[in-house]
């Protein structure tokens, strides 16, 4: 047989039986399937019509056509398939999806309106990298571009498995790249007066969710998670967490890492001062908490620091480096504050991380810390922050 008259296949006995290896357009990689013939004659004339049929794929599908598919999540066709085959793709993030998907639209009318009228089968890398181009002349290089691009590159993944396209053109192309920005964190000084402003909260149960934010370090999911029977004897059980703010979807926390931590007092107050709904939970609004609250403290870090720019912008995860910034500044051990906040990348050799054993008693000294932190200050200098509250 004359390989050379068809290089891209290559076909392999096994057996009686002999197979090809194809290009997968899913991935791009190589795959190996069977030709179900036994001699290689009718296997290479397998081969050859298999790749001819590939090679005719011809989409009628325009890629301005591909995207509205996404803009709406009873067309997106991966939530189609997760939902048929029970894989975890939310409505949610499916709707979140739409958004993008009317921003990518956007951006090719803009900067690339040539692509909108391509079909599908005729888009190669090069046409590609070009888009990808027009994405960060759109957006710059930060986190929304690389977001961007990758959404694109899951669509053709499922165009190149709905045989849409012959072979997925994204394999190989590099994600757009950009420098992550510092985390910003707050001091003590800054959140403690925010705190115990707790008659400038409107509603009360907004101060709680703030409260227990800044002083536990929790994740926001964890927060909004919360239920009464988590709480005993001062000693509170992470173990759930708020997995999508449009329903009441509870799992695991983050990495399924459960962890048992003691909670201050100013933490353990703030707690038992929300009345808990039906089931037991604290926060069963999920949606709406978070802004809320957040957008409160805003306005009231307004109100003390008129002039910190930073403070008025907070936010939720914000806090929980704070924590972990104001504890390790106030002499905190490393390991203690890695455990309190469930750091699942915490700097930490391998085989002290594997031997070290931290029980949740042994985790007293930081609640007391926050204590310390975040309680009110009974010092002479520190009135005035009440006398302007009263002003």
């Amino acid at each position: 047989m004359d390989y050379n008259k068809n290089p891209q296949i290559h076909l392999v006995l096994r057996g009686e039986i002999w197979h090809m290896d194809v290009l997968d357009p899913t991935t791009g990689s190589r795959i190996r399937k069977t030709t179900r013939c036994t001699t290689e004659e009718e296997a290479m004339a397998f081969a050859v019509a298999e790749m001819e049929r590939r090679a005719r794929i011809k989409s009628p599908v325009t890629f301005r056509d591909f995207i509205r598919l996404y803009q709406d999540p009873a067309t997106n066709p991966r939530y189609r398939d997760a939902r048929e085959e029970g894989r975890s793709y939310g409505a949610a993030y499916a709707q979140r999806i739409g958004y993008m998907a009317r921003d990518i639209e956007r951006i090719c009318e803009r900067r690339f309106p040539k692509l909108l009228s391509m079909s599908l089968s005729d888009i190669g890398k090069i046409e590609l990298k070009a888009f990808r181009s027009a994405i960060v002349q759109d957006k710059g290089i930060c986190r929304s571009a690389q977001e961007t691009f990758r959404v694109v590159r899951a669509m053709y993944s499922q165009a190149a498995e709905d045989c849409l396209v012959p072979v997925n053109p994204m394999v190989g192309l590099r994600d757009i790249s950009y420098q992550r920005k510092v985390r910003t964190a707050y001091t003590e000084e800054e959140l403690a007066p925010i705190i115990a402003a707790r008659d400038m909260w409107a509603d009360q149960r907004e101060w709680a969710y703030f409260t227990l934010l800044a002083t536990t370090g929790m994740r926001r999911s964890e927060v909004l998670a919360l239920a009464t029977r988590q709480l005993f004897r001062g000693t509170l059980t992470i173990d759930r967490a708020l997995k999508s703010p449009y329903k009441d979807d509870i799992g695991l926390p983050k990495w399924n890492l459960v962890r048992t931590i003691p909670l201050s007092e100013i933490a353990i107050e703030a707690f038992e001062s929300v009345k808990p709904s039906y089931g037991g939970r604290l926060f069963p609004f999920a949606r709406d908490w978070n802004d809320k609250a957040i957008h409160t403290a805003r306005q009231i870090a307004y109100q003390i620091y008129p002039k910190n720019e930073e403070l008025h912008r907070l936010t939720a995860h914000c806090l929980r480096h704070s924590m972990n910034t104001n504890l390790l500044a106030a002499g905190a051990s490393e390991s203690l504050v890695a455990e309190y906040l469930s750091w699942s990348h915490q700097n930490m050799p391998a085989i002290q991380k594997r031997y070290t054993h931290i029980r949740a008693e042994k985790l007293r000294p930081i609640a007391d810390l926050i204590d310390e932190l975040y309680a009110p200050s009974e010092k002479e200098d520190d009135r005035t922050f009440f006398e302007f509250k009263k002003a």
